[in-house]
Order: structure tokens, then sequence, then C-alpha cells
């Protein structure tokens, strides 16, 4: 049995090419094949290129202001093709287009969209694309007659109206999960029938099997707290004066990997060429991580490193998850909550017994969704 897997795995994005590693190993580890059909949006390459020219003006002065960090950038592009090309089962060449999609459309025995805000309509990539390929990630391409699964679809800040245009795609799905209660609940409403919650993939595999792909040799060789933040340049001025100076008080190095621009501040030291595994890297050796993105928080959990993530508004992913790890007191709401942090070590032993229950219940559909 073939199994064709939709997401987004080729974003130069940690988070999406690691759940896309993950998504793919599951399937693996219960004993079928599979191929990550290896589709790319023009758009999404776009976002993600080195020097963005078609999303406004201002990107394209970042762009500029980056300049002399170039190298290191195109370093940690090579890296993220590495990773992809070494890492996953690749259906072959790039598809870019419908016309291209036709060549897959009834290769698989089933269908499945994975993980990561597939089911958004407001993430970069679909809305700067010229073409609407938001229904690929619904499986508008594939046969009819061929079984389709959803596996941890995240819906992210889509709401009830955005998803209501998909209906009768949803309604071809034979099983259907998503990543956070939320997404569960609004399309649960939309099909009149009980949509599962299933961890995010990443969270499926465990620390010890993350650790198999992690370099041993320390990156950053003095103790440190680990910023990943996805925010802007003001939002990094922020974690900046307020990361440096708890690292004052806890005697510790400030590190940060902040893809879209580093932060400008004496406190903090900048890595750039950071791919997937550096990523995992230096999350593993920090002694304190803070971020703001749902996997730099997922990655903290399963490696059970002590963390906070910011919330600067309504974010159901890590609100959703933390809460039910029994870890929603890790969330913070403004910068000023970093000032009074004093004992920041983590009982993990709640959350692990609750992610082992959570993983069993998400191979369990994923199994039955298999062979159902």
């Amino acid at each position: 049995m073939n199994i064709g897997i939709i997401t987004f795995h080729g974003s130069h994005n940690h988070g999406s090419m690691l759940q896309a590693y993950a998504t793919q190993q599951l399937i693996n580890n219960i004993g079928y094949d599979s191929e990550i059909i290896n589709f790319r949006m023009k758009s999404q390459k776009e976002y993600y290129a080195l020097y963005q020219t078609k999303y406004g003006k201002m990107r394209l002065f970042r762009g500029l202001l980056l300049v002399p960090i170039h190298n290191a950038r195109s370093k940690r592009e090579i890296k993220f093709e590495e990773f992809l090309n070494s890492k996953m089962n690749l259906s072959g060449r790039e598809l870019e287009t419908y016309d291209d999609l036709k060549s897959v459309e009834s290769h698989y025995d089933i269908y499945l969209s994975g993980s990561d805000q597939i089911w958004s309509n407001r993430i970069p990539e679909l809305v700067g694309s010229e073409i609407d390929y938001s229904g690929v990630y619904f499986l508008d391409f594939a046969s009819p007659d061929k079984k389709k699964i959803s596996f941890a679809s995240s819906t992210g800040a889509a709401t009830r109206e955005d998803l209501s245009s998909k209906v009768e795609l949803l309604r071809q799905y034979d099983y259907i999960s998503t990543r956070e209660v939320t997404g569960s609940e609004i399309i649960g409403n939309l099909l009149d029938r009980k949509v599962e919650t299933v961890l995010d993939p990443t969270l499926m595999l465990t620390g010890d099997d993350w650790r198999k792909i992690i370099n041993k040799k320390r990156i950053e060789k003095e103790k440190y707290i680990f910023l990943y933040t996805l925010k802007g340049i003001r939002p990094g001025r922020k974690w900046g004066d307020a990361l440096s100076q708890l690292g004052k008080r806890l005697g510790l190095k400030v590190v940060c990997v902040s893809p879209f621009f580093p932060i400008i501040h004496s406190g903090v030291k900048n890595y750039i060429n950071v791919g997937p595994e550096d990523f995992l890297n230096l999350i593993e050796n920090a002694e304190l991580v803070f971020t703001d993105s749902f996997h730099g928080t997922a990655f903290s959990v399963n490696l059970e490193k002590p963390f906070y993530t910011l919330s600067l508004e309504k974010d159901s992913r890590k609100a959703d998850l933390l809460k039910e790890l029994g870890l929603d007191e890790r969330i913070i709401n403004s910068f000023a909550d970093i000032d009074r942090i004093r004992d920041y070590h983590i009982d993990f032993s709640i959350s692990r017994k609750e992610l082992t229950t959570l993983r069993n219940k998400g191979c369990e559909f994923l199994r039955n969704a298999i062979e159902g």
C-alpha cells in the first residue's frame, strides 16, 4: 500500500520541514511505504527566498539590510535543501502547478494531507500566490475514488467562514483529524461529524527519536538561554532588552535564531547558518528556551527543556497544546513577565505521561485510517 503525503515540506522553516519529516517517519514506523508529494508552490519559494521581491517594498528593503550576512544565509538555505533531499522520501521532480499534479492524481492508494497550517487561508505563501492553490492541501487534485486522510492538519487562524468554502472537499475525506481542538470543533460543526484532535507529528516522535538526528557536538559551548522567534524587527528589540537582563541575572548567555531578521542587540548572539538539525541542537543544549513559535514550544516540551512561550495575541495552537499537557502556566503574555521569572525549572512528569497517552491515541487513529 503506497501513501502520498501533501504538506508544507519544502518551506525553509524549521517547524514545517521537521513536521513533514515526522509525518513520514510515523507512517513508516507502522509499516507502510510513503512518499511526500513534491509540490512546491512558486509563491512559497518566493516567500522563503533570500531576497523577497514580491511581498512589498518593506520586505525588499529588509532583504537589502541582510546583504552583510548573505553568505551565512546562503549556507542556511543549502542546509534546508540537504535535509529535504537526504531525510525525506520525495515523489520525484518538483511539481509546481495543477498540470504537474496530474502526474500523481492516481498514483497512490491513499492520499494524506499532513500537519502544519495547510488549512489556513491566511498564511503568506497562499495569500501571495497569483493562483489559488489552497485546494491542493484539501486533496482536490486526487482521484475521487482514492482514500483520503487528514492527519493533524492545522486550520491556523482560519474561521468557520473561511473553511465553509472547502466543505465539499472536506466531505470527501474518509478520516479527518486536526492538530487543535478549535480546528476540530469548527470542521466538526461544518460537517456534522466527529473530528479527532491529535498531536502535531513532531510530538508523535519521542525526544529520543529526535536525538538520533541531533549532532552530539554542541554548537554553543557556554551555558545559554535560547531564543527562537519568528517575529520582526520591533519585537526583536523587546526580546533583546528583556532576555539580556534575564541572562545577566541568571549568569547565562543569550543566543538566538530569528530566521526573518536577526535580533540587533549587544546582549544577544545570533546564529544565522542554522538548518533543521542545528535548530534541534540549540534547543537540546539550552538551559532555558524562549519562543513565540508553535514548533519552538513543541520541541521544548518534547526535549524536556525549561521554556516560556510568548503569546501577544490569541493563538489556539500553542494554548490548546499546553493546556492539554498541563503546561499552560508557561505562557507569558508580555515581555514584562520575563522580568518576574525566578525559578524556571519544570517537572515534566505529568506532561510526559500525557504525551504517551496522546501518542498512543494518534497512532491508533493513523493505523485505523490507513487500514480501515
